[in-house]
């Protein structure tokens, strides 16, 4: 039923406890009979320990239940590569998830929208994206000079999603214990907190400068202050900025911030490509104007009889060239 092959089954329990939203299926497994192997090679290598515990993959559902399988996982030692872990039959070398589950999500992806994508297999929109990964192995194997970066705007919006979801629950928390005065200053500062310093209007910056004072414990203001600290580490040279994202990353996650704790976790996990964002100067604003004109011009293309018509229309509007209305000829 878990359709992984060289896998054996030590034991299945449902948890069900306090610390999880909903009951989890969890399946004990271990590698079947045969030698151990690198995780990056696929050699046959032997073992130097335990590996320290075991380790946990999201699998995919049986019926309304998650699954997850958890299992040991030791460590090899690989004339090659050294000591790593060794290789698992249902996960990639430092996957959260399955293959399986993987390629569920990539295939859904494809074919869905972002409610079907982050409801259907019971994750978030920006987890499915993490699902692509295993995209990293290819252009390693194809592209070994390549390097990966990510776009500045993406990772600010990573804390002003969180900031929009502090503001939110510090709100709501307020009205129901009819603190009238946090809820006054949180009014204006809703629309304020989020925007850059330097393009709000005059009455947005007067609701920007109570922020400190909008709920006891400065909460909102501490995470607005990390954001643009975030913000402005982007714009440094890179020798600074790697000192400065240590700095930030402790801050951040010493804050006792529920909400920014996700963040957090993610850009300490993503800290080699930012700085490589930083180091190289790149964006891909360039892409994503490009794929909001194919939007456009997909919704323009409504009653086209074939798809032909669309790519060439796509190709004339995207390639940029020179195109003018007639004028009078003086």
């Amino acid at each position: 039923m878990l359709n992984v092959e060289d896998m054996m089954v030590e034991d299945v329990s449902l948890d069900d406890s306090p610390l999880r939203d909903a009951p989890v299926l969890v399946a004990r497994v271990r590698c079947g009979k045969g030698a151990l192997r690198c995780s990056r090679c696929g050699r046959k290598a032997p073992r130097y320990d335990n590996g320290g515990g075991g380790r946990s993959w999201r699998h995919q559902d049986f019926g309304c239940f998650r699954v997850e399988l958890s299992g040991p996982v030791p460590r090899v030692e690989c004339r090659p590569h050294g000591v790593v872990v060794s290789r698992v039959p249902w996960a990639e070398p430092g996957g959260r998830s399955t293959r399986d589950f993987g390629s569920g999500c990539a295939w859904l992806m494809t074919v869905a929208g972002q409610k079907t994508v982050s409801g259907f297999p019971h994750i978030a929109w920006r987890t499915a994206g993490d699902g692509a990964g295993r995209i990293d192995s290819s252009v390693a194997e194809h592209r070994p000079n390549a390097e990966r970066v990510l776009d500045s705007f993406h990772i600010v919006s990573w804390m002003t999603d969180a900031l929009d979801r502090v503001g939110k629950r510090l709100w709501n928390q307020a009205r129901r214990d009819g603190n009238t005065t946090a809820t006054e200053a949180m009014r204006g500062v809703e629309y304020a907190v989020p925007g850059n310093p330097g393009d709000l209007t005059e009455r947005q910056s007067t609701a920007l400068a109570t922020l400190a004072d909008a709920d006891p414990k400065g909460r909102l203001y501490r995470s607005w202050q990390l954001r643009e600290l975030l913000r402005t580490l982007l714009r440094q040279p890179v020798e600074r900025a790697e000192a400065e994202l240590k700095r930030w990353i402790g801050r951040a996650s010493r804050c006792r911030i529920p909400e920014i704790v996700e963040p957090c976790g993610k850009i300490r996990r993503r800290r080699d490509d930012i700085l490589t964002t930083i180091r190289l100067g790149h964006s891909n604003a360039r892409i994503e104007a490009f794929n909001n004109k194919i939007k456009v011009t997909i919704r323009m293309a409504h009653g086209f009889r074939d798809t032909d018509n669309l790519i060439a229309m796509i190709k004339l509007r995207s390639a940029g060239p020179p195109i003018h209305l007639p004028t009078p000829i003086p």
